[in-house]
């Protein structure tokens, strides 16, 4: 029971269960970190990729936004311009939906599937440099082709479909 100036309020003390819903560490790895920030308990990878995700969407959806007032506002560099309106309009889709595929791994995928660390970090790595790519491919960019910005989105790629194939490759042995 908490107490309130030295009586009982009648309600259990919720200190513990927020800190440790807000760290997703467990309520005496929270309480620890609580008391010694310098020593903090590692962070499960699935709250890793939910952490990750939610602010993938965050970013992503206020970047939709950005290009919504662009277009409401007839933005001339931004409407005339079709290949930046092409590529801004890919960084924001894969952003959403790469934002998705972290949450959903994140609360499908046991820590037993995400075990291997090079797959958790070429899933958020991958998860970055795709939309990333598209977003540079579309600032500095020649008549109709891409900027060199492009160059990030096959990595980026690459490393989502490693980290898919690797998770699917776990999911089928387990």
């Amino acid at each position: 029971m908490a107490t309130k100036g030295g009586k009982a309020s009648g309600r259990p003390s919720t200190a513990k269960t927020a800190t440790s819903v807000i760290s997703g560490r467990a309520p005496e790895a929270a309480e620890a970190a609580d008391r010694d920030s310098s020593e903090l308990a590692p962070v499960s990878p699935a709250f890793a990729h939910g952490r990750f995700g939610v602010t993938l969407l965050f970013v992503a959806l206020a970047f939709g936004i950005v290009l919504e007032t662009l277009h409401g506002f007839k933005a001339v560099s931004y409407l005339m311009d079709p290949v930046r309106l092409e590529f801004w309009s890919l960084a924001h889709f894969h952003g959403i939906g790469l934002a998705l595929v972290n949450l959903v791994i994140g609360s499908w995928a046991g820590s037993k599937l995400l075990e291997n660390r090079f797959t958790s970090v070429s899933l958020m790595a991958g998860s970055v440099l795709l939309p990333l790519g598209f977003l540079l491919g579309g600032i500095g960019h020649f008549d109709s082709d891409p900027g060199l910005g492009i160059f990030l989105a096959p990595v980026g790629a690459a490393l989502v479909l490693y980290a898919i194939g690797a998770l699917v490759l776990a999911a089928w042995r387990n």
